[in-house]
C-alpha cells in the first residue's frame, strides 16, 4: 500500500496525494531497513554513495533551472513544466540521491551508530512537523523568508543553511517532547497491566 502510493505520488499532475505524503514516507523507511539488514553490495563505498547522491542533486537542480529559464520562452515548455521537473519531493531521482546519501553516512566508520540512530529516531518527528500546513508556510515563509532571498545568487546556500537549521530544531522538538511523552504512556501502560494483573 506504502509503494503504491509512493509510486502514484511520483506522477505529476495527479491530483490524488500531496507530495509529502506519509506513503512517501514509510517507503523511504522501508528501503532503508532493507539497506541495514541486508547490506547490498552496490552500496559498500561511501564516498561513492554520497558523490552519486550529490551529483543526482546537481543534475537535478541544473535541470530544474534550465526549464525555469526555457519555459519563460516557449509555451510548450511551460505546459509541461509540471510534469519534466525533477527536483521534487515526488519524484524518483530525489528518492534515489537519498538512497545514495543515505548508504553513504551509514557507511562510514567515524559516524557512532548511537548518534546515527539518535538523528533517525528524530526524523519521523521532523518529518510531521516541517510539512504540517500551517507550520510549513510559518517556518519557510515568515520565519526565513524564503521567497525573500529568491533572487539572491546565495539563494541555493541559504536554502541549504536553512533546511539544516530546521532539521536540527525540529529534532531538538521531537526529542524533548517525545522523551517526557514516553515516560508518560509508559506509566499509564504500567498502572493498566498492574491493574489488570490484580483484577485476575
Amino acid at each position: 500500500m506504502a509503494i503504491l502510493g509512493t509510486v502514484v505520488s511520483f506522477v505529476p499532475g495527479q491530483g490524488m496525494l500531496h507530495p509529502s505524503n506519509l506513503y512517501y514516507f514509510i517507503t523511504a523507511y522501508f528501503i532503508a531497513s532493507y539497506i541495514k539488514k541486508y547490506d547490498p553490495p552496490i552500496f559498500n563505498n561511501p564516498v561513492k554513495n554520497i558523490l552519486i547522491g550529490f551529483l543526482i542533486c546537481v543534475f537535478c537542480g541544473l535541470w530544474n533551472c534550465a526549464l525555469n529559464y526555457f519555459s519563460e520562452s516557449y509555451k510548450a515548455v511551460d505546459f509541461f513544466k509540471e510534469w519534466l521537473l525533477l527536483g521534487n519531493i515526488n519524484k524518483f531521482p530525489i528518492l534515489l540521491a537519498s538512497v545514495f546519501v543515505f548508504c553513504g553516512f551509514i557507511k562510514m566508520k567515524p559516524f557512532s551508530n548511537r548518534i546515527i540512530n539518535l538523528i533517525a529516531s528524530t526524523t519521523f518527528g521532523v518529518y510531521l512537523i516541517h510539512v504540517n500546513g500551517f507550520l510549513k508556510i510559518f517556518i519557510w515563509h515568515k520565519i526565513l523568508l524564503c521567497d525573500y532571498f529568491a533572487d539572491s545568487p546565495a539563494y541555493p546556500l541559504y536554502l541549504l543553511a536553512s533546511s539544516l537549521i530546521v532539521f536540527i530544531v525540529c529534532s531538538l522538538i521531537d526529542l524533548f517532547i517525545r522523551q517526557p511523552l514516553t515516560i508518560f504512556v509508559g506509566c499509564i501502560r504500567n498502572s493498566l497491566s498492574r491493574y489488570f494483573y490484580h483484577a485476575e
